[in-house]
Order: structure tokens, then C-alpha cells, then sequence
């Protein structure tokens, strides 16, 4: 597993996915989950949920018990659907946001 942090940008690596996410952003008020990916190989397995159980446990770690914010978008077209993340990411405790435009 591998933990990167820039300056405002953190990122952890495993084999079977990554995540980045930022514990400040000015446009959103509180911690934010972006580009979660899990490998198509992993899909479907409860790798999804493993990374951002650490994703969450370590921004918590940093910055306590706040409310996690992520955008709910598919990457591919292999993912699954919009509903189906926001339903889980929610599902996961996080505040998901909607995308403008």
C-alpha cells in the first residue's frame, strides 16, 4: 500500500485500486473523495468499500469525525451506474455531492 500526501492532496494505492482525496477545499466544506478507482479485476468483490473505509479512517485520522464529502460520476462504462454509487456511497456515510452544469 502506498500513502502519498502533496500539499493539499492526498492519495492511497493498493493492488486492487486507488483514491485521492483533499482534506481542504475552498468550493466545498469539508473533506473531499475524489477519483476513486478499483481495478476491473477487483470490481464487484468489496474492494470499493475496503479503499474508502481507508480513505475515510485516514482523513479522520487527520481532521476527526467530520462530515466526508465525493462526487458520485462513473469513470467507465464498465462501473457501476450513477445511482447505484451514489446509493453506496451514502450508504458509506458520505455526503455525496451533485455535479453542476
Amino acid at each position: 500500500m502506498i500513502y502519498e500526501d502533496r500539499k493539499d492532496e492526498h492519495y492511497i494505492q493498493t493492488e486492487y485500486g486507488y483514491c485521492y482525496y483533499r482534506i481542504w477545499d475552498s468550493t466545498i466544506p469539508g473533506p473531499f473523495v475524489y477519483n476513486l478507482f478499483v481495478n476491473p479485476l477487483f470490481r464487484r468483490k468489496g474492494y470499493a468499500k475496503k479503499l474508502l473505509t481507508m480513505v475515510m479512517d485516514e482523513i479522520k485520522s487527520l481532521v476527526g469525525d467530520r462530515e466526508i464529502y465525493i462526487e458520485s460520476e462513473p469513470f467507465d462504462s464498465d462501473g457501476p451506474s450513477k445511482i447505484k454509487l451514489t446509493q453506496f456511497y451514502k450508504k458509506m456515510g458520505l455526503i455525496v455531492l451533485q455535479k453542476e452544469g
